[in-house]
This record gives C-alpha cells, sequence and structure tokens, in this order.
C-alpha cells in the first residue's frame, strides 16, 4: 500500500515523539510505501489563550519553534516529502472566527485553539492532495497522528478494513456524542471530508447552539457532528488502536 501520515499543529515533542511513531507505526508497516508529511506552527498565539487546566497552560508555555525547536532537527527525523511551516502571531482569521461561534461555558473551551487546529489539519491534506496531482500518483491510506502520542500497541495497516465509509479512532473513555482527535486511519476520500472540519466550524455550532442548551465547544464534539451526522460515516472505536496516551 502507499500511505500518507499526517502531523500537523504544534511540534511538542522532537526526538521522543519521532521514536514512539517509528517503532509503533513506521517499522511495523516497513512493507508498504509511507510518506509524512507536515504542517506545523512555528509560533502559536492559542498557548496564551487557552483556559483550560493548569496542565494544559504549562504544556504551552514553552511551544515556540522559534525558540525551543530545531526546524533541521524535525525535517532530519521525519524526512517528509512535504513541509510547510507557518507563523500566526499575526493572524487575525482565528480571532475573528471564535469570536462568532457561541459557547456556552467559555471556561471549558477554547474555540480558538480549536479552530487552529483544525485549520493547520485541512492545510496538510491540501499538501497530500497537491502532491499525488503533480506526480499523478494516488494513496490508498491516511493515518492523523499526533507527534505528543504514546501507542499502547504496534498499529498494523493490514488489520483495517479500509472503504470509503468508515474512520477508525482510538478507544478512549469519551461520551457516545464525541469523537476522539488524536488519531484516525480512513481512506484518502474520508480524510478529505475528516479534514474539512474547519471548513464547516461555523455552521456546525450555529446548528448546534440553536438546539443545545449551554453548548459546550469540543473538538471532540465537533468532530462526531461533522463525521456522523453530516456525512453519515462509521466512527469506529478500534482496539487494534487502543486508548493512547501523551508524552
Amino acid at each position: 500500500m502507499r500511505a500518507a501520515i499526517f502531523i500537523s499543529g504544534l511540534i511538542r515533542r522532537e526526538e521522543d515523539g519521532f521514536a514512539e511513531i517509528k517503532e509503533k507505526i513506521l517499522e511495523p508497516n516497513s512493507e508498504h510505501q509511507i510518506d509524512i508529511y507536515l504542517d506545523i506552527w512555528s509560533n502559536k498565539l492559542s498557548k496564551y489563550e487557552n483556559k483550560g487546566g493548569s496542565w494544559r497552560q504549562q504544556r504551552r508555555e514553552g511551544l515556540s519553534l522559534e525558540s525551543h525547536h530545531d526546524l533541521n532537527k524535525i525535517w532530519n527525523l521525519y524526512n517528509p516529502v512535504a513541509l510547510a511551516v507557518e507563523n500566526d502571531e499575526d493572524a487575525q482569521m482565528f480571532a475573528a472566527m471564535a469570536k462568532k461561534i457561541k459557547n456556552g461555558r467559555k471556561e471549558k473551551s477554547t474555540p480558538y485553539a480549536q479552530l487552529s487546529q483544525f485549520y493547520k489539519l485541512y492545510c496538510v491534506n491540501q499538501l497530500r492532495k497537491s502532491r499525488e496531482r503533480a506526480l499523478g500518483i494516488k494513496y490508498d491510506l491516511c493515518v492523523r497522528t499526533r507527534e505528543e502520542l504514546k501507542y499502547p500497541k504496534k498499529i498494523l495497516f493490514d488489520n483495517f478494513d479500509i472503504d470509503n465509509k468508515k474512520v477508525f479512532v482510538e478507544t478512549a473513555r469519551l461520551p457516545s456524542g464525541w469523537t476522539s482527535d488524536k488519531f484516525a486511519i480512513c481512506s484518502p476520500e474520508v480524510f478529505d471530508v475528516y479534514s474539512e472540519l474547519f471548513l464547516n466550524f461555523l455552521k456546525i455550532n450555529k446548528v448546534r447552539s440553536s438546539t443545545q442548551k449551554g453548548e459546550l465547544v469540543t473538538a471532540e464534539i465537533y468532530l462526531n457532528h461533522w463525521l456522523k451526522k453530516s456525512n453519515d460515516l462509521e466512527v469506529i472505536r478500534d482496539e487494534k488502536i487502543g486508548k493512547l496516551d501523551r508524552w
């Protein structure tokens, strides 16, 4: 198979994060052709905007790639087929969009961070689509992951029944109306849908806020709504992935 792995947003770990991906994803699937796509932030305003628990704030305090990460090291570790680096320091888009989001529990949610996360996920998929068109290639499987994750077991691509109606995610202990936003395996066609949540975030908020009293805006709720209700996809919490942890 030809597989595309997407890593987008903030880089939190360098050697540790890549070592986990190498051991649990790349090496177990070495018989397949795997291409890595990176679309990352060099600076992240939402580290100051997050109103979550202190552990979230502590994790975000030193996330500026410009002062804490070596881009050459990241390039050498991942050897991506495509890399984009963006600084959102002067961006007004996410702040303007976040102000339009109706959120009944502001102290528990950060729409700016969620919008910027799904924006980067959309962008990294566009890298893949552009490269497919330029080279005349097509992927059989797409994997969305984050370099901060710890995997309880090796992820074997051959164990997943990939089609255009399923997306496989971790078995996190989440309510039935939530879908984990940390990891996904699916077809390229399904990943096109998965990555387009950013384009539809405000529309989903309008629908949900009109029917949900005290709406809590979370990436997991919105991803679940987008995949299941808006696109009628089957979201499978798969034991072959298990419950993921973080560094």
